[in-house]
């Protein structure tokens, strides 16, 4: 992951430098960091995933931007149902898209950060 940010500033002043950099250090899991739908900062696993380069910022996206576009309502009912912790057996896979329109299934999980 390059130095530059992926947003703005302001939009990444108040992640932790110790999230930021749990982020870029885990450069074979594919990871982002998201606010509400908007995706702020995201790693060099991820932008190779998604098909990006990282002088495209992957990181002005919104989610559903990277999601099929037959798939996005039911993904984002997933995902919101994910994220408010109903159980579930296992983590939700959706269909998503790279920057060249191939589909492609990704498992989600979420992590709780301390202080999110």
């Amino acid at each position: 992951m390059s130095d530059r940010p992926n947003a703005s500033p302001d939009e990444q002043s108040d992640i932790p430098e110790a999230l930021k950099i749990f982020v870029r250090d885990n450069a074979n899991i594919p990871m982002a960091v998201l606010r509400g739908l908007r995706i702020v900062l995201a790693n060099k696993r991820a932008y190779e995933l998604f098909g990006y380069d990282e002088d495209t910022d992957l990181a002005t996206l919104n989610l559903p931007d990277l999601i099929a576009p037959d798939s996005v309502q039911p993904a984002l009912e997933l995902i919101a149902r994910f994220l408010e912790g109903c159980p579930a057996s296992e983590n939700p896979i959706i269909d998503m898209v790279r920057k060249n329109g191939e589909k492609l299934r990704v498992e989600v999980c979420s992590v709780s950060w301390p202080g999110d």
